[in-house]
């Protein structure tokens, strides 16, 4: 299974599927391992559908056996079933069938949690015509993490500005709004981690170069950001604000460097951001950090150790931030570092 999962090329996943499988015959997880890996590579997509049927007779077996193996709580079984739920759709929308995904997604909508799940949803209302609730759909995926972010921010512009529903500022006022509303209502759960920060060499905008090896000694809070994602901006002045109130750590941001030069200054500019650390990011450094989608931060302790992973962000970071450090302190040094993620 790590190996699948580590795998970046589909032809490898398909010669360790087999064997995954033949371990538990009745384990679900091969089958929309599979599946997802496909839908990821845009490939073999009817087979992809098999294996989602297949899973979800597997789920129905289960809740019905007295003693089923593995046995999945009732909340568990639900979860499999909308995960299975979106990513049948997802395929059916990439197959021009938005209509048969929207009644896949319909009794689900109201249990949407993930940006990959509003990014499909919207996605089959935009093919069936209901511009309006497309809209409220990608504005729903555009303030949550995923890898369908951006391409969520480009349909959304694109429809707003269409339906003559306001001006591009309007729209990043809204987004702005959601994106507060959204991360406050989060449910956080902290967790230290302890594996070893990949090591990077980045320079501000201002001309200071920062490397990991000149920080060792201190904690480090580096935040993954980009100029259209409407989370990442509300929270530019907190992370400021976070530097100004703990001037023993460093607080450095990351740029996407595909961002538009006079975006970013008029952002910076409007924002007020003066003192905060801003660098275009290396290419491939946020992969390294096992990172998607915007915004991404993290914590880094004194001795190199990525020890908090905060997924999205918005009005209210420096709390979770704070929450994060002070959990740190309170641990200690961790072990040895893992090879693994968690």
């Amino acid at each position: 299974m790590s190996l699948f999962l580590e795998a970046k090329n589909i032809d490898e996943r398909e010669k360790l599927y087999p064997e995954i499988g033949t371990t538990n015959p009745d384990d679900i997880w091969p089958f929309t391992g599979m599946a997802q890996a496909y839908l990821e590579a845009n490939r073999k997509l009817p087979q992809a559908l098999a294996m989602l049927d297949e899973a979800d007779h597997l789920l129905d077996l289960n809740s019905k056996t007295e003693k089923p193996s593995p046995p999945y709580s009732g909340q568990q079984l639900k979860l499999w079933k909308g995960r299975i739920a979106i990513t049948r759709a997802d395929i059916l929308v990439r197959q021009g069938k938005p209509a048969e995904a929207l009644a896949i997604l319909q009794p689900w909508k109201n249990e949407f949690k993930l940006g990959w799940s509003f990014y499909v949803y919207g996605r089959a209302l935009e093919g069936t015509g209901d511009k309006r609730g497309a809209v409220d759909a990608y504005l729903q995926s555009v303030v949550r993490v995923s890898q369908y972010q951006e391409d969520a921010n480009t349909r959304l512009e694109k429809l707003w500005l269409k339906q003559k529903q306001g001006t591009k500022n309007e729209l990043r006022q809204r987004v702005d709004a959601l994106s507060a509303q959204s991360f406050v209502g989060q449910n956080y759960r902290l967790q230290l981690l302890r594996h070893t920060a990949p090591e990077f060499e980045l320079t501000t905008l201002n001309g200071e170069k920062v490397s990991s090896s000149r920080l060792r000694g201190k904690k480090v809070i580096l935040n993954f950001w980009t100029v259209w994602c409407g989370p990442c901006r509300v929270e530019l002045k907190e992370l400021e604000q976070v530097q100004q109130d703990h001037p023993e750590l460093v607080v450095l941001t990351a740029v996407d460097t595909t961002a538009d030069s006079k975006d970013l200054r008029d952002l910076i500019r409007e924002q007020r951001v003066e003192s905060l650390r801003i660098a275009p990011t290396a290419p491939g450094l946020m992969e390294k950090f096992g990172a998607y989608g915007y915004p991404n931060t993290f914590i880094i302790d004194e001795n190199g150790f990525v020890r908090i992973e905060q997924l999205g962000g918005g009005v209210g970071i420096s709390r979770y931030l704070t929450a994060g450090l002070d959990a740190i302190r309170d641990a200690g040094a961790p072990g040895p570092a893992q090879t693994e993620r968690p």
